[in-house]
């Protein structure tokens, strides 16, 4: 047997893949909201619409789901888990009545705990 292929498979086995952090997973649930926000206005007929207006339904929900378990993720330093709070709370807030000022606060806070996270290798 290839001697690559065994130390490739022992490597799996002993660190599986995680997947991204709960922070990350934030990220992506907020900008999944954004995605189908900014798609709205481009529908040409009702059913359109509804398909987006439902896409940013289920984005806050999973967004609302993951939020409080990203902000009370202890394994994140105090600066990490204040931006974390910060931008769930813009996000949520953005989700739920979409505002231009709003996106910018999102995109700021974004910016900020992405910048974060990577310092952090997260």
């Amino acid at each position: 047997m290839n001697v690559a292929v065994v130390l490739f498979a022992a490597s799996m086995v002993a660190a599986p893949y995680q997947g991204p952090g709960r922070a990350r997973l934030l990220l992506l649930n907020a900008d999944s909201c954004q995605f189908a926000i900014s798609m709205k206005p481009l529908a040409v007929d009702a059913s359109e619409l509804a398909k987006f207006d439902d896409d940013r339904k289920k984005a806050l929900a999973t967004l609302e789901e993951d939020g409080p378990a990203a902000i009370q993720d202890t394994s994140n330093p105090a600066d990490i888990q204040a931006a974390i709070k910060d931008f769930y709370a813009v996000a949520d807030a953005y989700c739920k009545e979409p505002t231009q000022a709003g996106k910018a606060e999102v995109n700021a806070k974004e910016k900020v705990l992405d910048k974060l996270l990577e310092a952090a290798g997260r």
